[in-house]
């Protein structure tokens, strides 16, 4: 769900994610990914192309791993990479299937019917070993590198997680995983964590949020509609306003 990639092309916004940046369950133009893009050719007076290599299912780890071969390769080298960072308790597992090839599993903890038994083998492991710190830690790490591998190609980042479930750290104590990210997460991460709420179900939400469309729900009856991805873009998009890397490119772009 993107244009051909161009490196000759004047605006390059590289999108990364899981489901949600792929927009499974809505059409392309009602996803937070290209209303973000759509605001920014606004203000710029023109259209821009959409880059996105959001994916169903993916981890943090692999969304990190398809952003680093993406520009490593160059593949597309962008001006800026803006990414939707799902829950931590997803993992990306490498194994050998039962032919003897390399493959990958995209591990969900709310997935539980496997159809591969090696599969569920793998999958009740994980649900059996997951540890909140460490997985905190996996995240910070390859977030970290992240950082290094595109500021050393002076392209900026930005981050946000559609997930702010309760993690728990035990002895009653419980932290939602963005608000992690936000207040004892790196420092040299948190000037690039954009504080966005994507909410889901809009039946709670409050009133005063805008819901300029008529429903919101994907059309897999899963996935949150486009009042939850124009508002999570509207607020992601202000808050990027903010921050001075992105004002920087942003008047390059405009010369």
């Amino acid at each position: 769900r993107s244009d051909n990639f161009d490196n000759d092309d004047d605006v390059k916004i590289l999108y990364a994610g899981c489901s949600l940046t792929e927009g499974v369950g809505l059409p392309l133009e009602h996803t937070w990914s290209h209303f973000v893009n759509s605001f920014i050719g606004r203000d710029l007076s023109r259209k821009l192309k959409m880059y996105n290599i959001g994916y169903g299912g993916f981890s943090i780890d692999a969304i990190v791993r398809f952003t680093y071969l993406t520009v490593k390769n160059n593949i597309l080298m962008p001006d800026i990479v803006l990414l939707l960072l799902p829950s931590i308790t997803r993992n990306e597992i490498l194994f050998r299937n039962e032919y003897g090839e390399m493959q990958t599993y995209h591990f969900i903890s709310t997935f539980s019917n496997m159809n591969e038994p090696q599969l569920k083998v793998i999958h009740d492991n994980q649900i059996r070993s997951f540890l909140t710190t460490q997985r905190l830690h996996e995240t910070f790490r390859n977030l970290l590198f992240l950082k290094e591998f595109l500021d050393a190609r002076g392209i900026p980042f930005f981050f946000q997680t559609w997930d702010n479930s309760k993690l728990d750290f035990g002895k009653n104590k419980f932290l939602g995983f963005s608000d992690v990210l936000f207040t004892t997460g790196p420092k040299d991460l948190r000037q690039h964590h954009i504080p966005a709420s994507m909410i889901f179900d809009f039946s709670g939400a409050e009133k005063h949020l805008p819901q300029p469309f008529k429903q919101n729900i994907g059309r897999d009856g899963m996935h949150p509609g486009p009042n939850s991805h124009w508002n999570f873009s509207n607020e992601f998009y202000q808050c990027l306003q903010k921050k001075d890397e992105f004002n920087k490119v942003f008047e390059k772009w405009k010369k």
